[in-house]
């Protein structure tokens, strides 16, 4: 699996600073596969909470996968950490639930900063995984 690494650094509102390793993977995965290859490295789907965060995942890719569905509970968006999403980007009329889509990507077909997409999570694309370094 080819995958690419960027080290992004972090400095939080509470103060806090973090080391951010996103590593994007050069190989098209359904969105639970992409899950598991994050965690085969040791990292998570990338959690995007903040408008800098999404400025530069945006930045990485034309389309992936990022940490985000509702599978458990339609229509209540959680982060593969389990937290409910707190900020969203959204592209225009999304979520819209178009054929069973319960997996969220990033995608320029909208553009940024709001260019989140529920797609099914059957569909192969690349993926973003994220590794936090404190």
């Amino acid at each position: 699996m080819l995958c690419f690494k960027q080290r992004l650094h972090a400095v939080l509102t509470n103060g806090q600073s973090l080391a951010i390793v996103v590593c994007g993977c050069l190989t098209q995965k359904s969105w639970s596969d992409s899950k598991q290859s994050c965690e085969n490295l040791g990292a998570r789907l990338v959690i995007i909470n903040t408008q800098e965060k999404q400025d530069f995942i945006s930045t990485l890719v034309q389309r992936a996968w990022i940490g985000l569905t509702d599978q458990q509970n339609s229509k209540v968006w959680k982060w593969v950490d389990g937290r409910e999403v707190s900020k969203m980007f959204w592209g225009n009329g999304e979520p819209n639930n178009s054929g069973d889509e319960r997996c969220v990507e990033i995608s320029n077909y909208y553009s940024t900063p709001n260019n989140w997409n529920d797609l099914n999570c059957n569909y192969l694309l690349y993926f973003v995984c994220e590794k936090i370094m404190q």
